[in-house]
């Protein structure tokens, strides 16, 4: 297990209220290795959300040999309520690039999530890798 941090403060939690709860407290120190950027965390909570919806979304938005550019974890299911998906960006910029150059122009999605999610999003103050 690799362990990197970002300031001895940091951290990132997911409440068992809010399935979206993130908070993380910033740092000046960088934690994408040597890139000089910090990893960015994305989570979108769509109520009522389903499988399919996700399944049509993924499909139209994600490249079909993996991750788009820049993502480097990509984990989804439903929840109480919902669908959750949480996504670690190398950067914010990688994420921006996608949302505004990808996402968003390919809305919206026949069968997809209708409506805005709930967003949260951090810079990555403590990220644990297998």
């Amino acid at each position: 297990m690799s362990r990197q941090r970002a300031g001895d403060q940091g951290v990132v939690a997911f409440g068992p209220s809010s399935p979206v709860c993130v908070d993380a407290l910033r740092s000046d120190e960088t934690l994408t290795e040597g890139t000089g950027t910090m990893a960015y965390l994305m989570t979108h909570f769509w109520p009522g959300g389903t499988e399919g919806q996700y399944q049509s979304m993924l499909a139209a938005v994600h490249p079909a040999e993996g991750l788009p550019e820049g993502q480097t974890s990509h984990v989804a299911g439903p929840t109480d309520g919902g669908y959750l998906i949480s996504v670690v960006w190398d950067s914010k910029e990688h994420s921006e690039r996608f949302m505004n150059g990808t996402l968003l122009p390919a809305l919206p999605v026949d069968g997809g999530f209708a409506g805005a999610p709930e967003e949260r999003v951090a810079e990555v103050a403590h990220l644990e890798t297998a």
